[in-house]
């Protein structure tokens, strides 16, 4: 189950970061002088995608955890759904707002939350319900990448802030963000890749061996025979 909390977490700060930037950044659309509000939407952006990778690693150590473990647990579905709540509430309380910013940013989130949803699916669908070890450790990894993407928000959002008062250039104002955030994208990058790799890895080497002994003898070797679990 901690695969799946790490998952869900993930995703929960992916969405309420996209849910904060994006507030930020469509109010400022607006308000901010017309030379400088080119600037914040594209540094805006490039937070936002920053913040979908962290997410789309997320579901990746889950969907490893269903198809390497043969875990299933539907436990990620709640956390990714109420953190995509959180962030929609965010970035439609502003008013006025840039209803382009706005709108990209919703469905960024609606994104995030329906993978989590669609991982949640496959976990009780495909998953035998076996556990995975390293609950605890795991989940501590989800807490870390939520925090780290709660973290990217607030900066990011201070960082648009400052370009809307002059604090740096329009045409850095994506830079001077992503120095602001690149300490708090790497924990988060870090802490959902702990113990993902050793399930990738495994997945790499069962599929390489499934098809060479499928080549060197057609037939001897069916699909149950991976040893995805071990």
């Amino acid at each position: 189950m901690g695969a799946f909390l790490l998952t869900g977490l993930t995703l929960a700060g992916a969405a309420v970061e996209l849910g904060r930037v994006f507030a930020v950044a469509s109010r400022l659309g607006v308000t901010a002088s017309p030379h400088l509000a080119g600037g914040i939407r594209s540094a805006a952006i490039v937070l936002g995608a920053f913040c979908q990778g962290i997410g789309t690693l997320g579901v990746v150590a889950g969907l490893l955890a269903i198809f390497v473990d043969h875990a299933g647990a539907m436990v990620v579905a709640g956390p990714s759904v109420a953190g995509a709540v959180i962030g929609l509430v965010l970035v439609l309380r502003p008013d006025p707002a840039d209803h382009g910013l706005r709108g990209l940013g919703v469905a960024f989130i609606l994104g995030l939350g329906t993978l989590g949803i669609v991982v949640g699916i496959l976990a009780v669908m495909i998953g035998a319900g076996a556990a995975v070890g390293g609950v605890g450790v795991l989940t501590l990894a989800g807490i870390v990448a939520l925090i780290a993407c709660v973290s990217i928000g607030l900066r990011g959002g201070q960082a648009l802030e400052r370009v809307s008062r002059g604090g740096a250039p329009p045409n850095q104002a994506t830079a001077w963000a992503l120095k602001a955030v690149l300490p708090f994208y790497l924990v988060g990058v870090l802490a959902v890749l702990f113990r993902s790799g050793r399930r990738a890895r495994a997945l790499t080497s069962a599929s390489h061996s499934f098809y060479s002994s499928e080549i060197a003898a057609p037939g001897a070797a069916p699909l149950g025979s991976l040893p995805l679990g071990q």
